[in-house]
Formats: structure tokens, C-alpha cells, sequence
């Protein structure tokens, strides 16, 4: 009877342990969401974006006095990619210029903000990754499928990036 107990517990001692080496592998090997443009043959910069900025539906994400991302969204792309309901528009180039240089002033932000793509998830019938637009952040975002509208995908936003706990009232940044 105890040989009977003890081949059952490492039956299932070894049911558990081999569990996550094949129930999590998709996981790990996930493709993230953010890209370098380069990745996917895109040349471009930030100061393209900024010069282009008409071909484009910009929105930004957080207040405008602490914005934490810059979401540009290609023109043929705006049926395929749907902001959440908190990135905000923009349509003047002087607010764009102003989101830009509050994010570049934010020095105690880590990671500091730079351009990647944002791409969907993969497609379940051929695995190919849509692209959905660019990122310009120091954190991160993910796209996901639209709950209402087939076809497309909602851009999750990028909550305020505050500073860190760490820096307070230690004098640092000189703002004591």
C-alpha cells in the first residue's frame, strides 16, 4: 500500500513539474508587441514622424503635463488600429513639438522614450503580424483584437510614467 502511495506522489510530482515545460512554451516565446522599426524594414525617425505628421492620426497618452507615450498611426491604417479610449488626439504640430520635448526633458525616466513599431498579435491562419503603427515611449503597449469591430485591433494605453520612489526626498534631482 505505501509503494502504491509513493509511486502516485512522483507520478504527479513529475506530471507538475513537466506541465510548464510544455503548457507555457507559447508564452515564452511570444513576439513582443514593439518593435525597432528596423526590424521590419521601416527607416525612419521620430523627426520623420514629426515632419510627416499629416499622413498620420496622432494621439498621445497620460496628461499632457506628463505624457508617457506618442502613438502615430498611418493613415490606411486606421481601421485596422483603434486607440483605447484614453489616448487623446492630436492635431496641431506645436502640441506634437510640445508632448516631444516633455518627454525628452523627463530625465529621471527609465527606461528613457524612443520609436519602435507596434504590431499585432500574430494571425491564427498564417501567423503573420500586422503592422499597426509607432510607439514613441519609454514603456510599453500591446494591441489586442477589438471586442465589437472584426478585424481590428484596440491599442491598449500607456498609463502616466511617475517617478520613481526611490528618488524622493533624497535630494538627487535637486527639487528638495
Amino acid at each position: 500500500m505505501s509503494s502504491q502511495i509513493i509511486r502516485r506522489t512522483v507520478a504527479v510530482i513529475t506530471l507538475l513539474a513537466l506541465m510548464p515545460l510544455g503548457g507555457c512554451t507559447p508564452a515564452f516565446n511570444a513576439a513582443p508587441p514593439l518593435v525597432s522599426p528596423s526590424t521590419i524594414g521601416h527607416q525612419i525617425t521620430l523627426a520623420d514622424l514629426k515632419e510627416d505628421m499629416q499622413s498620420y492620426f496622432v494621439f498621445y497618452s497620460a496628461p499632457v503635463y506628463n505624457p508617457s507615450a506618442i502613438l502615430f498611426i498611418p493613415g490606411g491604417n486606421r481601421e485596422l488600429a483603434i486607440p483605447d479610449q484614453r489616448w487623446r488626439r492630436v492635431t496641431d504640430r506645436k502640441k506634437l513639438e510640445d508632448l516631444v520635448r516633455r518627454m525628452r526633458d523627463r530625465y529621471w525616466q527609465y527606461p528613457r522614450a524612443r520609436l519602435r513599431a507596434l504590431l499585432a498579435p500574430p494571425r491564427p491562419r498564417d501567423g503573420k503580424r500586422p503592422f499597426l503603427g509607432y510607439v514613441y515611449s519609454g514603456a510599453s503597449t500591446s494591441a489586442r483584437p477589438h471586442p465589437d469591430i472584426a478585424g481590428s485591433f484596440l491599442i491598449r494605453w500607456i498609463p502616466e510614467q511617475r517617478r520613481h520612489e526611490f528618488f524622493k526626498d533624497r535630494g538627487f534631482f535637486g527639487d528638495d
